[in-house]
């Protein structure tokens, strides 16, 4: 008659390291996530925008064209200001989390960008230094569930104090 035997300790072990292996390479926070990509061309919602406390939106026709791959985002801002005049004016910035530095006739520019821990949200820093004062924009880009729609939550900051624009665009 054979006895069977027990598992040895040292397999004991083994097999339980592999189970925890495989339960820390199938759990979600291993998985990396895929940053959100905006690009696209964005149509501005005047409806559903929110210029913030005592202001208003000098523009209608707005429209903002993104580029972005694995390594920046590119963002092209054409605005109709009434009376005719076309004005666009085109930011990029680099997506490795990086600061970057700009030198302007008006004066320095840093830009950083920051993704989310999730990757849904995208927060461009633009900090302006003229007169050794700072006026700094954080814009949290953001897309709805269908990809349809292109929020953008600006909080500005100056020495004179703090407003929030809320912006919200349409995938054209």
């Amino acid at each position: 008659m054979k006895r069977t035997q027990l598992p040895k300790l040292a397999d004991c072990l083994v097999y339980a390291c592999l189970l925890i292996f495989a339960m820390v390479l199938c759990s979600p926070l291993s998985i990396a996530q895929t940053p959100t990509n905006f690009s696209g061309k964005w149509v501005f919602d005047r409806s559903k925008s929110d210029p913030g406390k005592g202001s208003s939106f000098m523009y209608d026709d707005l429209i903002r064209n993104i580029i972005q791959n694995s390594a920046s985002i590119s963002i092209e801002e054409t605005v109709k200001i009434p009376g005719g005049e076309t004005v666009s004016d085109t930011q990029k910035f680099s997506l490795d989390g990086k600061e970057t530095v700009e030198k302007t006739d008006m004066g320095t520019i840093r830009k950083i960008a920051k993704w989310s821990e999730n990757k849904e949200i995208l927060t461009l820093t633009t900090i302006m230094q003229i007169d050794s004062s700072d006026y700094r924009g954080d814009s949290s880009y953001k897309l709805s569930g269908d990809g349809l729609i292109l929020t953008i939550r600006s909080e500005f900051m100056n020495p004179n104090g703090a407003s929030t624009v809320i912006e919200v665009f349409n995938k054209k």
